[in-house]
Order: structure tokens, then C-alpha cells, then sequence
């Protein structure tokens, strides 16, 4: 009778602490495992949470400038000549923008301008048209972009990416930073993604804006941004992101960048 009892007192044990137990290895598998549906479920979660807990009228900052249909009808189609984005930069800074970062990446010259479309002119139709037609301070858009790059707060975009190939690129200014490691943490460039390779805009233009920062982004498997790292990591050093740097021109007056200070525990 007492074996009897005990074996119903183990099979009622068993009965309540097995469904926790293998709740709990389910939740450590999919925690180890991270499969697309408990991805698909936490991205659910998190969007929920932001939903119930943004509040209050949205802030006017920053101001995001897009390239739409509308821009298109007006400006003609993409890519604009680089006149047409230094006159919106200017437009821009004459109307109060404390610091502008261009996510596009002018990594090559631009063949509107009319100097280029003369020689090409030339080489393919044998045609010669004398450039002094054009004033002289007109036949370089890149130039015309670069003149104003140094007369505003702007920031442009570079890329880094997977592929070690050796790439033409100009030399990026560094941010001043400063870095607060707790005992065990790892300096800033090892503790984020690294770059092998770097796309730079042209030396002219990355000369003449005021910092540079990486425009990379990688979406959720949904296609939905929801983070983006802060810094990256190229031969050693690290590279702000184009809204980083843009936020520290800012906020350092819009002639230079404000120096920044980055707190690193073990984790990174």
C-alpha cells in the first residue's frame, strides 16, 4: 500500500513539474536556436510595445528631405546633376538646418558635368565644342558641390563593406572620441561590426564636408529597420554612422563635430 502511494505521489510530481520543464528547455532552445517563427513573434512584441508606449506629438527633428515622385516631376529623373543637390544644401542651410547629412554615396564623378560631357562628346562623336563657352566655375558639378560642402554643415555618406578588394577611397576625419572600459571590455573598434572594404565619396567631397559617416543598414528578415549600429569598425578604427555624425556636427555648433565619449562594459 505505502509503494502504492508513493508511486502516485511521483506520478503526480511528475504531472507538475514536467510541462514546466519542458516549457523552460522549449524556451532555452529557442532562445539558443532563435527559429524564423520566434523571430517573426518577437518582432511582433517589440512593434506592440513601441506602439503602446509612444506618446505626445511627434518631435520636428530631425527632418528627413526625401527624393519623391513629386522632387522627380520637378528636378527631372535620378540621378540629379550635383549643381542641383548643392543648391539644396544651401537652400537648406540658409533655412536654419543646424547640420545636414546626405545619404547619398558620390563615390564617382559625374558625368553631366560639362566638362566630362564634352570630352565624351568628343571621343565618341568626334565633335568639338570649345569649353570656354561655359564660365569656368560651371564646368565641374563636383566642384560646385564641394565649394558648397565647405561652406555648410553637411555630412556626407560612405559604405563598408564584406569584400576586402581594395577600393579607391579618400581619407575619412575622425571623430574625437573618448572611450570609458570597464575592467574586461574591449576597445570600441573590436567591440562592433567591421568592414573590410570602404567606399568613400570623392576626395574633393569628402575633403570638403565638415565629417563622413557609414550609411550600411541591414533590415529584419520582415524588411522593417528597427536598429542600426552606431559605429563600425575599419582597420582599426571606428566609423561613425551618417546619423551619428551628422547628430554631433550638430551639436557641436555645425563647424565641427562635438566630441563624443562611449562607455564599453564587457558586453561591448
Amino acid at each position: 500500500m505505502k509503494k502504492f502511494l508513493d508511486l502516485r505521489r511521483l506520478k503526480q510530481l511528475l504531472l507538475c513539474v514536467l510541462p514546466g520543464a519542458l516549457a523552460a528547455a522549449l524556451v532555452l532552445w529557442g532562445y539558443a536556436m532563435q527559429p524564423d517563427f520566434m523571430k517573426r513573434a518577437d518582432y511582433r512584441v517589440y512593434d506592440k510595445f513601441l506602439e503602446r508606449t509612444a506618446g505626445g506629438e511627434p518631435s520636428s527633428v530631425p527632418i528627413l528631405i526625401d527624393i519623391d515622385e513629386k522632387s522627380l516631376a520637378v528636378c527631372g529623373q535620378w540621378p540629379w546633376p550635383r549643381y542641383v543637390l548643392a543648391e539644396l544644401l544651401a537652400k537648406l542651410y540658409e533655412d536654419g538646418a543646424a547640420a545636414v547629412g546626405v545619404d547619398i554615396l558620390a563615390s564617382e564623378q559625374d558625368r553631366t558635368s560639362p566638362s566630362l560631357l564634352i570630352d565624351r562628346m568628343k571621343k565618341d562623336f568626334s565633335v568639338s565644342i570649345p569649353k570656354k563657352v561655359f564660365p569656368p566655375d560651371l564646368l565641374d558639378n563636383d566642384a560646385i558641390l564641394a565649394d558648397v560642402l565647405r561652406q555648410t554643415p553637411s555630412v556626407m555618406s560612405c559604405f563598408l563593406s564584406g569584400s576586402s578588394a581594395d577600393l579607391p577611397s579618400a581619407k575619412l576625419k575622425p571623430l574625437s572620441l573618448s572611450e570609458m572600459r570597464q575592467p574586461g571590455a574591449a576597445p570600441l573598434a573590436a567591440s562592433v561590426p567591421q568592414g573590410f572594404g570602404l567606399v568613400t565619396p570623392l576626395p574633393a567631397l569628402a575633403e570638403n564636408a565638415r565629417s563622413v559617416g557609414f550609411m550600411n543598414a541591414e533590415g529584419d528578415m520582415d524588411g522593417l529597420f528597427r536598429r542600426t549600429p552606431l559605429f563600425l569598425s575599419y582597420k582599426g578604427e571606428a566609423v561613425p554612422s551618417l546619423a551619428l555624425a551628422t547628430l554631433a556636427l550638430a551639436a557641436g555648433g555645425g563647424e565641427k563635430p562635438s566630441p563624443l565619449m562611449v562607455r564599453l562594459d564587457a558586453d561591448g
